[in-house]
């Protein structure tokens, strides 16, 4: 959807010249402009698509993360006294 935006843009652009060359002709000018309302709509809805849920992030995995295995020493134990 972003990259059809993106060519709209470019369409609205070409017709924009178009009503530009030709002042008595303003329905260039308006299809110009309509094109970029259609480009900016195809935009937000691409935008919105592509970003990730909220909800994605804010559940919680179900399983525990594995133990690390970088050292081979006993977790500490809470009454042990330094």
């Amino acid at each position: 959807m972003i990259v059809a935006s993106l060519l709209l843009v470019a369409v609205a652009a070409v017709l924009l010249f178009v009503g530009l060359l030709r002042p008595a002709d303003l329905g260039w000018v308006y299809a110009s402009i309509a094109t970029c309302v259609l480009a900016a709509l195809l935009l937000a809805a691409g935008a919105r698509r592509a970003r990730p849920s909220r909800r994605q992030g804010a559940q919680a995995p179900d399983t525990d993360p594995p133990p690390s295995s970088w050292t081979s020493a006993p977790p500490p134990h809470d009454d042990e006294r330094f």
